[in-house]
């Protein structure tokens, strides 16, 4: 019989003969392999314990990467998630680790087969009895090989490439594995025979605590009737705490002591502790919890997982990376340790106060995609922080216009950050790039509403059964059902947009006030959706109804006018979509940021450019100061302002 055809029979788990040779002396106890294995059958709580262990290590996620890529799919994945025909992962890994606890030692056979691979990898691999292993050394007391004991057969000899050999070194003979159950042997044995005692007491019908002397002399067949007659009447869990008659002339006399004296559950809980200690396995785990509350348990399973379980996982890895996985690869594993919330929750707010992380480390810490924005990755303080004794920026040497015109004060106690040039610089372009962002999700709003519209009149024109009819447009195309989409698609971002200006705004003045949408920015809001969804209907409309038109006139069938509504909507969607978002946002954006300003008390406003040759000539008024309700001198209220004209507003860039 071969040694896999052997490992794959039932057979396999009979107990052998166990062989000197296997047999371990240390400390003056002869325990062999076979008997720690025999220790964990017997204590409950050590078999507990163990296969706890056992059980969270074989829930190994494990994770292979070349260099910082992860590799979802690859045969070694496979073979360590499908170790054998016999064995799923999970089982594998829990009896791997098993042994290794019990034994000290696991032995991992890697199976090779020359026809899976070209280059004659592993195939399989399985795990042999510790208790049947015997490691050989050389002259030189290193590892040549290892033989595997089979009853009624020759040994049989690997060689050290043909098995992983895992250990817990032993600190007097580093090379051999050491049992986590060696220290606790003596917690075992008071644990069994605690057992043991309180069983027999019980099946015995309870404990006696002493003996009942006759004066007279009892011949063999009395002495059996007053056995018969108790067992009878006192005997067994039914009779308990009955009071005792017997007659004649006797005296009780005290013999042992009793099971409270011996104080067994104390002494349960005692062992308990000792076997806890020994695993490191938390009671909680174990089902005993009566004595901690629940965040005690959850701490002492959080504790269990990051200092028991992640430290054997990470001997695992380390040990497949190094004996199994190719140089180019690595192999590591989800660390199964829970997230600390609170600990997580008290960094952020203590890093945030200090301005000590960038977005993209704050969004890392709350399990989110970071921002493409490179803004994203640079700390980002307070305008209006400076360092202790820097010098306020100058004011500018000309005084506004409004200020001699009797707005006298109006810099008095307020130091606006936008006066300095610097901060100016850096604030427009963080500005620029806030409302990049913005486009982007407005553009594709609307690309998907005209692609929805496209789709909406397609289908009505496939619908209609008189085609040629030169008032189809009006039938197929419902303007004010497409001003009410238009309208539903833009809304809540242009107020969401506007909120976060207003926020950005007082945090720029470093104002404690929390920005409020009142019912007078809703309705500009809400006036501008309208307009926005009338405007840009009535432009499709134009359109779309000159190439109804000359379809109609040229006398084109059906097809050929679905084509030119589609060759429309692919010529102005997307272009349509970039100028739209672009405009809406910037006005949302600087009238959020006025409101901003004049909810937080700011008694002027500053137009900021973003300094580059595309900044139109009534722009180029970069740090122009004017009282918070008074228009700049192009007489714009804030940049993108909708009652200033097409020119002065479509595709600005500017900020306040």
């Amino acid at each position: 019989m071969s040694l896999l055809d052997f490992i794959r029979r039932k057979t396999y788990n009979v107990i052998f003969p166990t062989w000197d040779s296997l047999d371990v002396d240390r400390f003056g106890t002869k325990k062999s392999a076979r008997d720690f294995l025999r220790y964990n059958e017997i204590s409950l709580y050590t078999n507990r314990a163990i296969d706890k262990r056992a059980e969270k290590v074989s829930e190994v996620e494990f994770v292979l990467r070349r260099g910082e890529k992860e590799i979802e799919r690859h045969p070694l994945l496979d073979l360590l998630n499908r170790p054998n025909r016999h064995h799923t992962g999970r089982q594998f890994w829990k009896l791997y680790q098993k042994y290794l606890d019990v034994t000290g030692s696991a032995y991992i056979w890697l199976v090779r087969n020359t026809e899976l691979w070209a280059d004659a990898k592993i195939g399989e691999m399985h795990l042999l009895r510790p208790d049947l292993m015997k490691v050989l050394y050389d002259s030189q007391k290193e590892i040549a090989g290892y033989e595997f004991y089979r009853p009624g057969a020759d040994p049989i000899t690997f060689k050290p490439e043909d098995i992983i050999y895992s250990f817990n070194p032993d600190p007097l003979d580093p090379l051999c594995g050491e049992s986590i159950l060696r220290s606790g042997v003596r917690a075992i044995d008071l644990e069994n025979q605690l057992a043991d005692y309180q069983s027999k007491v019980l099946r015995n019908g309870g404990q006696i605590p002493g003996v009942f002397n006759f004066k007279t002399t009892l011949n063999k067949e009395q002495i059996t009737a007053l056995k018969e007659g108790y067992k009878e009447e006192y005997a067994g869990a039914k009779n308990a705490g009955m009071p005792l008659f017997l007659g004649g002339d006797a005296k009780y006399e005290r013999t042992s002591l009793s099971p409270d004296e011996l104080s067994y559950l104390e002494s349960k809980g005692a062992t308990l502790d000792d076997i806890c200690l020994m695993t490191g396995v938390p009671r909680s785990v174990l089902a005993r919890t009566s004595d901690e509350t629940f965040a005690n348990a959850d701490a002492s399973i959080a504790i269990f997982l990051r200092e028991t379980i992640k430290p054997l996982l990470e001997n695992l890895t380390t040990l497949l990376d190094w004996r199994l996985i190719p140089d180019d690869l690595d192999l590591t594993f989800v660390d199964p340790t829970p997230e600390d919330v609170d600990r997580k929750i008290k960094l952020l707010t203590a890093a945030n106060a200090v301005n000590a992380l960038t977005t993209n480390e704050k969004r890392e810490m709350l399990g989110q995609d970071p921002y493409p924005d490179k803004a994203a990755d640079e700390i980002l303080i307070p305008f209006s922080v400076m360092p202790l004794g820097a010098e306020k920026a100058a004011p500018a040497a000309e005084k506004p216009e409004d200020e001699e015109k009797g707005q006298k004060g109006i810099r008095k106690g307020l130091e606006h950050p936008l006066r300095d040039p610097m901060i100016r610089k850096r604030y427009g372009e963080i500005m620029v790039k806030r409302m990049d962002r913005r486009e982007a999700e407005l553009r594709q709003a609307m690309t998907r509403y005209f692609d929805d519209q496209e789709a909406r009149l397609i289908s009505r024109i496939d619908g209609v059964k008189s085609f040629k009819r030169k008032d189809l447009f009006g039938e197929a195309f419902d303007e004010q059902l497409e001003v009410r989409l238009a309208k539903t698609a833009v809304l809540p971002l242009i107020q969401r947009f506007l909120e976060e200006a207003g926020v950005d705004a007082l945090a720029l003045l470093g104002s404690d006030y929390t920005f409020v949408l009142a019912a007078e920015i809703r309705s500009w809001i809400d006036n501008r959706a309208d307009v926005f969804a009338g405007e840009i209907t009535a432009t499709t409309v134009k359109r779309l109804g000159a190439q109804f038109e000359e379809s109609f006139t040229s006398g084109e069938s059906r097809q050929q006018l679905i084509r030119r509504i589609e060759e429309t909507y692919e010529g102005f969607t997307e272009e349509r979509a970039r100028t739209i978002a672009r405009t809406e946002v910037h006005a949302a954006t600087q009238k959020g940021t006025f409101e901003g300003y004049r909810q937080g008390g700011s008694p002027i406003k500053i137009w900021v450019t973003v300094g580059d040759n595309d900044v139109r000539d009534s722009h180029r008024i970069d740090g122009e100061e004017r009282p918070i309700n008074m228009p700049f001198s192009n007489g714009l209220q804030f940049p993108g302002d909708p009652a200033g004209d097409a020119a002065d507003v479509v595709n600005c860039r500017c900020s306040v």
